[in-house]
C-alpha cells in the first residue's frame, strides 16, 4: 500500500486543490520556517482541513504516532517494510472510513489486530452503519458480534443465518466458540 498513490484519501476536489496549490507555491519559500516547526505535515493551507481529518482518522484506527514515525503525509516509504501487517490493516480501515463507500468487502480484516485495537476498529465500522453495507468474512467472532446478519459456513454450506445470538442458538460449535471467548 502506498498512500501517495491512494486517490481515496486525497480531497475530492483535486482540481480545485491543484489550483490552490499552484497559487500557494509562490509562498512556499516563506513557509520554510513553519515547515521546520511542524515536521508532521508539509501541507499548504488548502489541505489543512484534510490533514486534520486524516490525523483524526489515524487516532480512530489506533495509529496516532504514524505521521511522526514516517515523516509526515509526504513521506516516501516502502510501506510493506515500514508498517506491520496490523498497521497495514488499520491504514486500510482509515481508507474505508475516509471514502465511506456504499459497499465494503472485508476478508479477515482484523486478523492481525490485538483485542483492544479490534474493538476500536469494530466501533469505527459500526459508525458506517446506515451508510455502508459491510460484507465481512471472519473467523474471529468478536469481529462479527454486532453484525446485522451472521451467516455460519461449514465446508461451503450455510448452516445457519441470523443475528449473532440466533446463530449461537442454531450451531452448537459456534456457541461453544462464543462461550470460550466470553461473548
Amino acid at each position: 500500500y502506498d498512500p501517495a498513490e491512494d486517490d481515496s484519501i486525497n480531497d475530492s476536489d483535486s482540481d480545485d486543490n491543484s489550483k490552490l496549490d499552484e497559487d500557494n507555491s509562490k509562498d512556499d519559500d516563506d513557509d520554510d520556517d513553519n515547515d521546520n516547526n511542524n515536521n508532521m505535515t508539509k501541507s499548504t493551507s488548502s489541505n489543512t482541513v484534510v490533514d486534520l481529518e486524516l490525523e483524526k482518522l489515524l487516532d480512530t484506527v489506533c495509529l496516532p504516532r504514524l505521521l511522526s514515525r514516517v515523516g509526515g503525509f509526504d513521506a516516501d516509504c516502502d510501506w510493506s517494510a515500514t508498517l506491520s501487517l496490523g498497521e497495514q490493516q488499520r491504514v486500510a480501515f482509515l481508507r474505508l472510513l475516509r471514502s465511506r463507500p456504499l459497499v465494503a468487502f472485508l476478508d479477515e480484516a482484523t486478523s492481525a489486530l490485538d483485542a483492544e485495537t479490534e474493538s476500536n476498529v469494530a466501533l469505527a465500522i459500526a459508525s458506517l452503519r446506515g451508510n455502508t453495507t459491510v460484507v465481512m468474512i471472519a473467523h474471529r467472532l468478536a469481529t462479527v458480534r454486532n453484525a446485522d446478519l451472521v451467516v455460519y459456513l461449514d465446508q461451503g454450506q450455510a448452516l445457519a443465518q441470523g443475528t449473532f445470538d440466533e446463530v449461537r442458538a442454531a450451531v452448537p460449535d459456534f456457541d461453544r466458540q462464543a462461550q470460550l471467548l466470553g461473548l
